[in-house]
């Protein structure tokens, strides 16, 4: 859970940037259709909606991925927003407050992000649950309804028309709207069904149940009610004349109450910002097609721009990622090893790592007794995602202080470790072990049924052959 949560936490980081971006179009096309606005609103969720994106060198969101998917399992937990300025400020107090005491047997961040991801599911269901109540209450309310229409229903027990439903919406009006305002009024709800908004409301309306701890979210999802309500106010008035939108203006000035008297489902569609909603009715004139053209093409410069994540800001665990790490902490060991002398000091992207930086980093790995050998301890986070620690040799079980205190790096960064002893004929024994961070549970530690001793042992010999592959680079 706490590896999803993260995952979410950069989905929501990218959200907010295309937010932005949208809040920015929106003010200077505010003279464009709404339909617009709604379309870049639809930017937005699947901004947030998809857990994948293309690749563009046209991104311009500063970081593929702000917070590492180990950051609870680095010595220095450290951001990359992708800003130098940001992370000059944000980096330093994570340090201070949140980086593991060698003395601790619990880094501090995995409390924090557990504890986080808690928090998220109860207010996630919290939403959830106040959506589903108000839709009954409502439900409930409207029950005694009367047919007026194909799709419209009058109640006596509401003060204000609205859409309710998703698969099946309908109209309610309210039994004392006026004769002369009830066609405008049901021209209006219609065009919500026209344009299925009570389908994308609900899409919104999840989204926002989501990402309810991004205060962006929230600004999204209002203005984008609003936006839908402007939107099907111009379907309507688009071709009527100066009395008819003078007449439009006062049926919704007959349809409003005060907020207080008025708490509608909030999938519904009731009739809110009626204020301005009069103003642009009454001060209405059709956009200059050149406002149209210039507002489309901005819609489309901000789907290659913030909808793609930048080429070069790639995570190599991430892009690595396989099996799940086991759930014992069984030691599995590989026949003795030699460092093999071809051991790069390059990343898998090609980039050289700085050994001094990483002597500042884990400065406990380099320079160790190997009289008795190296032990590599390996875990996996996901698929393919292996990080490493290092101790010298002892013949003996570790104990889960001493696994929780170390340091685990990626597998260029033990490669360059290894680099630094190799040529001495130091012994590697491999150990695969499970880290209380990773819930992901390794292949080599299952048993299948009908399996036998041998069978297993064959197989988990694989499976520490595939990771001595992976860090050495050798092939079986």
């Amino acid at each position: 859970m706490s590896a999803f949560f993260l995952r979410l936490l950069n989905l929501s980081i990218a959200g907010s940037w295309m937010i932005l971006a949208v809040l920015l179009v929106r003010w200077m096309f505010r003279k464009a259709p709404k339909w617009i606005s709604c379309l870049l609103w639809g930017l937005v969720a699947i901004r947030l909606a998809c857990p994948f994106s293309l690749e563009s060198v046209f991104s311009l969101i500063p970081s593929r991925q702000t917070i590492p998917q180990d950051i609870a399992l680095q010595s220095q937990p450290a951001i990359t927003s992708g800003l130098e300025a940001v992370d000059r400020v944000v980096n330093p107090m994570i340090v201070a407050s949140l980086r593991p005491a060698p003395e601790a047997s619990v880094n501090p961040l995995q409390v924090v992000i557990g504890v986080a991801s808690l928090l998220w599911i109860a207010g996630t269901v919290g939403l959830l649950a106040y959506a589903l109540i108000s839709y009954i209450r409502l439900k409930r309310q409207v029950s005694a309804s009367v047919w007026i229409g194909e799709r419209t229903l009058a109640c006596d027990e509401i003060q204000t028309p609205f859409v309710l439903g998703v698969l099946k919406p309908l109209i309610y009006v309210p039994s004392s709207l006026k004769e002369e305002t009830l066609p405008i009024v049901i021209r209006h709800e219609e065009s919500h069904l026209r344009h299925r908004d009570p389908f994308w409301k609900l899409i919104g309306y999840l989204l926002l149940s989501v990402y309810w701890f991004n205060p962006l979210v929230w600004i999204a999802f209002h203005l984008f009610c609003r936006d839908m309500e402007m939107a099907c106010d111009e379907a309507v008035i688009r071709e009527m004349t100066r009395e008819g939108r003078a007449a439009y203006a006062q049926a919704l000035l007959d349809c409003a109450h005060p907020a207080r008297s008025f708490r509608p489902c909030p999938l519904a569609f009731g009739e809110t910002g009626v204020k301005e909603r009069v103003k642009k009715v009454l001060d209405y004139k059709k956009p200059a097609f050149w406002i149209i053209l210039l507002a489309i093409a901005a819609c489309t410069v901000l789907a290659v721009c913030l909808l793609t994540d930048p080429a070069s800001d790639r995570i190599p665990a991430e892009a690595d990622s396989s099996t799940e790490a086991d759930s014992s902490t069984e030691a599995v060991a590989s026949p003795t090893e030699t460092v093999p002398s071809g051991t790069q000091k390059e990343s898998e992207k090609g980039e050289s790592i700085q050994l001094e930086k990483l002597r500042e980093k884990v400065p406990q790995y380099f320079d160790l007794p190997t009289d008795k050998g190296l032990e590599i301890y390996v875990l996996q986070m996901s698929a393919k995602s292996y990080y490493y620690g290092l101790m010298s040799g002892t013949n003996r079980e570790k104990s889960w202080e001493e696994l929780l205190r170390m340091p685990l790096c990626t597998v260029d960064e033990m490669r360059l470790i290894l680099s630094t002893y190799k040529n001495s004929g130091t012994e590697i024994i491999i150990v695969p072990f499970q880290h209380p961070a990773s819930s992901y549970l390794a292949d080599y530690w299952i048993h299948f049924p009908g399996e036998g001793d041998e069978q297993i042992a064959l197989r988990r010999k694989a499976y520490v052959e595939r990771i001595r592959a992976e860090l050495f680079g050798e092939q079986n």
